[in-house]
């Protein structure tokens, strides 16, 4: 089923723009991850593994176009009034929860250069 569900749109994907310069490889996201034996990490090990293939081609912005189109499609077709607010929502956490690790590797490296001048 989802797989007719994605071949109806493939042939209706926009075309996106190039990038200017290619942009730095895309790492894992720090913090939590799904469990490996899970469907989400499935996922997630297929979409790192596209990320990845764009970025070695510079086409990141092909990539994130293709994306937030099937996230959009997949909202749309839900048939829900909540669908497309869960989709930004969850987006939103998992920003935060990157920012948050990112200012805490921060503050701890801050203070390690801290202790070492002392």
């Amino acid at each position: 089923m989802l797989k007719a569900f994605f071949s109806r749109f493939a042939a209706e994907e926009p075309a996106a723009a190039q990038p200017a310069a290619p942009e730095p490889a895309p790492q894992p996201a720090p913090g939590p991850a799904p469990d490996a034996r899970s469907p989400a990490m499935q996922y997630a090990d297929r979409l790192a593994a596209l990320a990845n293939e764009a970025h070695a081609a510079g086409q990141v912005l092909a990539y994130v176009n293709a994306l937030s189109w099937m996230l959009a499609n997949i909202a749309a077709n839900q048939n829900t009034s909540w669908a497309a607010a869960d989709v930004v929502r969850r987006y939103a956490e998992h920003l935060c929860h990157i920012e948050e690790v990112k200012q805490a590797k921060a503050e701890a490296e801050a203070a390690k250069k801290a202790s070492a001048i002392h």
